[in-house]
């Protein structure tokens, strides 16, 4: 008994001295994980982190589903509504590789060009490429609307109107034409009258801008979309990747002149900072809406076996300056309708001067008159929300998918025939979904470097906390039992009188 008392009093106070030890850490232990990624993240030559940032890995696809218009005549006629049905979708497999173009170690910055390359893959795709549909005259539309609106003298542009009507009836342009997926997406079709018109105007002292050929993404396969130069996050991780510039610009001129509409904010929306909380909110830069963006967490998920944060464009993001005062910096007409509509945004100022208006798909979180005014759609959040999930220790995004609707506006115009009777409609033409996964390779490495270090960190100390708290308790056990079985000398049981 003198030999296990002494032992079982170290064993204690091991116990004890191993507990506290454990639990410190544990409690520091998220701080030293953080410390050790973040000193892995930074885009430094010759490093996984930069080699993985300058070539995407991870598969990506790019879908466009087309709305056609079944009946064009009616609708040319304004007797009826647009009535669009989904064709496709027509998917592409995406590839994105960076260019570095220059590096300021001083300011901790690096600038590149992002190409992004479609390839067309029939086998995921409803349809060929060379599937007709009958969608709105784009280029006429927007000619129509560009003219219109010119800044020139009443009497001038009572001549010049006359000559785009005549120039579309001679070439028998109408509301809706037919053309293929691949002319509509990237090959483009020709406008035959652009140049005749362009020529005629000039006579006026009138000048316009636009190409005599047309498609949505005509030149936007196998380019860029401009140089940036972000924060390689080696002076600050807190900007890692954050964008310092686009085009060379630190503020883009679309909107409101000397307002925050103008800012560029955040990163591309592939890679945020390390140590992503459910209570921030994230800014994006998107070059194809000109202006930035923010998402906000909505709930926790899973990704191949990885602990992710599910973020979402707010519905205020997109709401009309009467509801959310801070959208009014986007809306630079004021007396534009179209401005009291929710989940909407005129893109003209960053389309020059086009009648473009992007959503989310099926109007998705728009206003009810939108889909009031189109048969055929249907909103649902779970086909046509934005959405990223990211890995908060790393801020790596390892599931994303990307929503967007490109919308055409048609206004009546009695000097233009084939508007004269149309009625006013923010008209669908298509929508396209970019998404995003890591695959299994890539999640099962990060699992073995990341995921599995935390989780095997995590239970040694708490195995740790639990030697130590089982060794308290026998220590505690003993002495109890002890001077239970034992008691000292004149605490026992009185002796009864004989």
């Amino acid at each position: 008994m003198a030999f296990k008392k002494p032992c079982l009093a170290f064993a204690g106070f091991i116990g004890f001295i191993l507990a506290i030890l454990s639990t410190i850490a544990l409690l520091y232990f998220p701080d030293i994980i953080s410390k050790k990624i973040k000193e892995k993240v930074p885009l430094v030559h010759g490093s996984e982190s930069m080699d993985r940032w300058l070539k995407v890995k991870v598969p990506i696809t790019m879908s466009f589903t087309i709305f056609e218009v079944t009946n064009p005549t009616e609708v040319a006629s304004g007797s009826a509504q647009p009535i669009v049905v989904e064709r496709g979708p027509y998917v592409f497999d995406e590839s994105r590789h960076k260019i570095v173009t220059g590096s300021d170690e001083e300011s901790g910055s690096i600038s590149y060009n992002q190409f992004k390359t479609y390839i067309f893959n029939r086998n995921k795709s409803i349809g060929s490429l060379d599937d007709e549909y009958s969608i709105p005259n784009v280029p006429a539309i927007v000619l129509s609307t560009l003219i219109a609106k010119k800044k020139t003298t009443a009497t001038i542009k009572q001549l010049i109107m006359p000559i785009l009507d005549n120039l579309m009836v001679i070439s028998n342009q109408q509301l809706f034409i037919k053309k293929k997926v691949r002319e509509i997406l990237f090959d483009g079709y020709q406008i035959s009258f652009v140049h005749q018109l362009i020529q005629q105007l000039k006579t006026f002292g009138v000048s316009i801008q636009l190409q005599d050929t047309f498609g949505f993404f005509l030149n936007k396969n196998g380019t860029h979309d401009g140089e940036y130069t972000v924060h390689n996050g080696l002076l600050d991780i807190n900007r890692f990747t954050k964008i310092e510039k686009w085009s060379d610009k630190s503020k883009v001129n679309f909107w409101e002149p000397n307002s925050f509409c103008n800012d560029i904010n955040g990163t591309d929306g592939s890679q945020f900072n390390p140590g992503v909380k459910r209570t921030d909110v994230l800014y994006i830069f998107s070059s194809e809406l000109c202006r930035s963006i923010y998402i906000e967490y909505e709930k926790d998920t899973e990704i191949r076996g990885i602990n992710t944060l599910k973020f979402i464009l707010p519905k205020r993001l997109f709401l009309s300056p009467d509801r959310n005062p801070e959208n009014g910096c986007f809306c630079l007409d004021k007396n534009e309708p179209l401005c009291g509509y929710d989940g909407i945004m005129d893109a003209s100022p960053c389309k020059k001067g086009a009648p473009i208006v992007l959503s989310s798909p099926h109007f998705y979180n728009g206003d009810k008159r939108l889909l009031n005014g189109v048969k055929g759609l249907n909103p649902d959040k779970k086909k046509h929300e934005t959405y990223l999930n990211i890995e908060p220790n790393t801020g790596l995004v390892f599931d994303a998918t990307q929503r967007l609707q490109i919308n055409v506006v048609i206004r009546p115009h009695t000097g233009i025939g084939l508007l004269r009777n149309v009625k006013e409609v923010v008209l669908p033409v298509l929508w396209l979904q970019e998404s995003a996964t890591v695959d299994e390779f890539s999640a099962n490495k990060f699992k073995s470097q990341v995921t599995k270090t935390i989780v095997v960190g995590n239970s040694i100390l708490i195995a740790f906390i639990f030697v130590g708290i089982v060794l308290i308790l026998i220590a505690v056990a003993y002495i109890i039992w002890r001077h239970t079985s034992f008691p000292p000398q004149g605490y026992g049981h009185p002796m009864e009188k004989s």
